[in-house]
């Protein structure tokens, strides 16, 4: 069956995306795809309440989730988390190639599972679960992983910057961090040549001596042992 859609040339913009999702979402199966971008549009609206309509697009769908999400758990245990957003600057970029995962919605559902992952456990999960699917990990898959994992582990060390280039990375920690300056300083120890710490609130790590293949590794590893050493549960 065919429907043909007759629109004025002058709509609204909103109209305007409405129209355009129709046709983007036209095949069969849709309607849940169709109905997920409605609410973008739109907005969920209140959840506790009778409103249809609220102001998602202001943060988009998937930010709207995880702050739902944190109001959820916080309302539950009482707590307030702070989120800290560490700033990166890696040499590496990794991706999943569409050689490895053809199908462009199961690529979209896996990077957007990696990006919502807050812990190595739930990071190793997926990239074991990718595995399973489509074989071993190529070098890019493995590098994403491996961005991801030091995103999550510089975030819950409460970092303020990270610098990964050649064979030294670069910690920065907020003001008031002595606990973990010297956390990372006795972590050092394990994996690095040697620690520079001339700069305020900030540690160079060389890594000169470890094997190119298994820098990133050890970073991971690194980021791990510190977290371990200061904060409780790691």
């Amino acid at each position: 069956a065919y429907a043909y859609i007759l629109v004025p040339d002058a709509m609204t913009p909103l109209a305007g995306k409405r129209i355009k999702a129709v046709e983007e979402l036209s095949e069969l199966g849709s309607g849940f795809k169709l109905a997920a971008r409605d609410m973008e549009i739109r907005g969920a609206g209140n959840l506790l309440g009778p409103q249809q309509s609220g102001n998602i697009a202001a943060v988009g769908f998937e930010t709207y989730c995880r702050m739902l999400a944190e109001a959820v758990e916080e309302l539950k245990s009482g707590k307030v988390k702070a989120k800290v957003e560490t700033e990166l600057q890696l040499d590496f970029v990794g991706r999943i190639e569409e050689s490895y995962v053809p199908s462009l919605e199961q690529r979209m559902n896996f990077y957007n599972r990696l990006n919502s992952a807050s812990d190595e456990s739930e990071i190793k999960q997926i990239t074991e679960e990718l595995s399973d699917r489509y074989g071993p990990l190529p070098e890019a898959a493995r590098k994403l992983a491996d961005a991801v994992s030091i995103r999550a582990a510089t975030a819950e060390l409460g970092l303020e910057k990270m610098t990964v280039s050649g064979d030294s990375i670069e910690l920065h920690f907020p003001p008031d961090s002595d606990g973990l300056l010297r956390a990372a300083s006795g972590a050092a120890k394990s994996f690095a040549t040697k620690t520079d710490l001339r700069m305020e609130n900030t540690v160079k790590v060389d890594l000169s001596s470890v094997a190119p293949e298994k820098r990133n590794e050890k970073i991971i590893a690194f980021l791990c042992q510190c977290a371990a050493k200061v904060l409780p549960n790691s």
